[in-house]
């Protein structure tokens, strides 16, 4: 707005000074040069008038832009919380998932025992149907001698 009112105040002395000349030129005080330099100030600065207007205008629309923005924002997060934020739902959906997929990575046997022989190492990936180890029932233990 400042910048609006520097160069109207200078729009209004351009006015001023080409309205004298006219009057001087009539008049025979000054040579026609001095008037047409004072007309083409004119010119210029009602364009940089005209210049510093539509700068106004734009910012004033685009103040009204991000307030109806912000307006717009704010009522659409009226109502929601942290749960119903799409993001955090399917973070949560993927956690969900996560777990699951731990719980299915550890075996449990039916039935204590002792792992009599391994046919797998740690870290090794493994087929469905394929044989990871053999458990001994503890119950059932028994030593067969042979002396």
């Amino acid at each position: 707005r400042s910048g609006l009112t520097r160069v109207t105040a200078a729009y209004e002395k351009a006015v001023i000074d080409e309205r004298r000349r006219q009057n001087l030129v009539e008049e025979g005080a000054v040579s026609k040069e001095e008037l047409t330099n004072a007309q083409t100030q004119l010119r210029e600065a009602r364009a940089a008038l005209e210049q510093a207007q539509a700068r106004v205008r734009a910012a004033e629309a685009a103040k009204e832009a991000a307030s109806g923005a912000r307006t717009a924002n704010s009522a659409l997060i009226v109502d929601s919380t942290v749960d119903d934020n799409p993001a955090v739902l399917a973070a949560k959906a993927r956690l969900d998932q996560a777990r699951v997929n731990l719980e299915r990575t550890v075996l449990r046997a039916p039935f204590d025992g002792v792992i009599a022989q391994r046919s797998v190492e740690i870290g090794q990936q493994v087929q469905t149907g394929v044989r990871l180890m053999t458990v001994v029932p503890i119950d059932r233990i028994y030593v067969d001698a042979n002396f």
